[in-house]
């Protein structure tokens, strides 16, 4: 029991470090995340509006980044 406890004082630091950094990259990820989209989102209306078609395969890549992700209808309710 003793030896546990030695190991739970030793790992504790490393776990919550592990656990700080974490928390850090996905504040970045999302970030990014975001950033990426909104430096894009304009440039992807232009090429949609403009019907650029050189830039088809652009588009479409871009197309799956702007899918819409809404609920279904019916999935506002709440389980009874």
């Amino acid at each position: 029991m003793r030896r546990d406890i030695e190991l739970y004082d030793a790992l504790y630091p490393i776990w919550l470090a592990l656990n700080q950094l974490q928390a850090m990259v996905g504040d970045t990820y999302l970030v990014a995340s975001s950033e990426a989209y909104a430096g894009s989102l304009p440039i992807y209306k232009y090429a949609k509006a403009s019907g650029d078609v050189a830039g088809e395969a652009s588009l479409t890549e871009l197309k799956r980044q702007f899918v819409h992700r809404g609920r279904k209808k019916g999935t506002d309710k709440k389980a009874p």
